[in-house]
């Protein structure tokens, strides 16, 4: 039951870290955001793992699932939002260019 509130403490730790890069490096790409919190949940199992080790260790292996759960979950709702956003613009921009050149062709446009 304790490690179920450490899982949720790298959740926050995670949305925090989150929050905090993106108020004050609003410039970074979400793809390098997503790395940056995937990294930092590797150096925390790292940590967990070979500096600590044993039972001691156990609780900061959740706590980097946590960060490790949020960065599949941004890198998820990154791939559908890529998805979702190329194929609408993707679609509009055919039909765009279609209508623009039947209105050209037919003179609806006005001659200038």
């Amino acid at each position: 039951m304790q490690f179920l509130y450490v899982y949720e403490a790298g959740i926050i730790l995670a949305m925090i870290v989150f929050g905090l890069v993106y108020v004050f490096v609003k410039v970074i790409e979400d793809r390098t955001q997503i790395l940056l919190q995937f990294s930092l949940g590797i150096l925390i199992l790292v940590f967990s793992l070979s500096v600590i080790g044993g039972f001691e260790g156990m609780p900061y292996t959740v706590l980097s699932l946590g960060l490790f759960t949020l960065a599949i979950l941004l890198f998820l709702k990154e791939i559908r939002y890529r998805k979702e956003n190329t194929f609408y613009r993707g679609s509009t921009h055919h039909r765009y260019s279609y209508i623009h050149c039947v209105h050209q062709s037919s003179g609806l446009l006005g001659s200038g």
